[in-house]
């Protein structure tokens, strides 16, 4: 279990880690309850003002709750989710490809 902000409950997830996510700008709570919501808040920046540790209690409370069963399911969709959205790699070809297909076409003109 991890209690992580932003870029470190990504980190947390991808290694398959059931992530509350604690951003600068709020509490995002438990990520496999809303991976939607935290895949465009980047787990963590979503409210304004300080942030009340009364519900990270409760959170961390409810995790007994989850069977072992549970536990990995959690994991293997952070994961996933992390792999999918959040690769380094996976971003750093969709900013090159525009480059690319500048040279390319560059060369293919000039010969």
């Amino acid at each position: 279990m991890s209690v992580a902000p932003g870029r470190g409950a990504l980190e947390s997830m991808a290694t398959g880690t059931p992530t509350i996510a604690v951003g600068s700008k709020g509490y995002y709570g438990p990520t496999w309850r809303n991976i939607r919501g935290g895949m465009h808040s980047n787990f963590g920046g979503v409210a304004t003002g300080p942030i009340d540790g009364a519900p990270i209690l409760d959170d961390l409370g409810h995790l007994k709750f989850l069977t072992p069963p549970m536990r990995e399911g959690v994991g293997l969709t952070s994961r996933k989710v992390a792999s999918a959205f959040f690769d380094q790699s996976k971003t750093d070809d969709a900013l090159a490809a525009p480059y690319e297909i500048h040279l390319v076409g560059r060369s293919a003109v000039t010969g």
